[in-house]
């Protein structure tokens, strides 16, 4: 069986260790997190047929490739997808 290499899992991790410890309006100041609002018709990917396409998708740049892609509801950030080649951008 092929094992994933470390980084795909170290890195998000690594990530979302940091972006906890700030708050929303700290999180869009800084410039490299590239905290993007999208409309989900402006990217590639589906949505899952259990989200509305009313969502919000907020991309969120783990590295120069890595994206995490979720919605906001309130506080909480849930993740739909991780986009390790940076493929669901449009």
């Amino acid at each position: 069986m092929k094992s994933m290499p470390s980084t795909f899992l170290w890195t998000p991790l690594n990530f979302l260790k940091k972006v906890e410890k700030v708050t929303w309006g700290e999180l869009m100041k800084i410039d490299g997190f590239n905290f993007e609002n999208r409309d989900p018709s402006s990217i590639r990917a589906k949505l899952p047929d259990h989200l509305s396409e009313d969502l919000t998708m907020i991309s969120l740049r783990v590295s120069q490739k890595f994206r995490i892609w979720g919605f906001r509801n309130g506080r909480v950030y849930h993740i739909v997808w991780f986009d390790k080649e940076h493929k669901i951008d449009k």
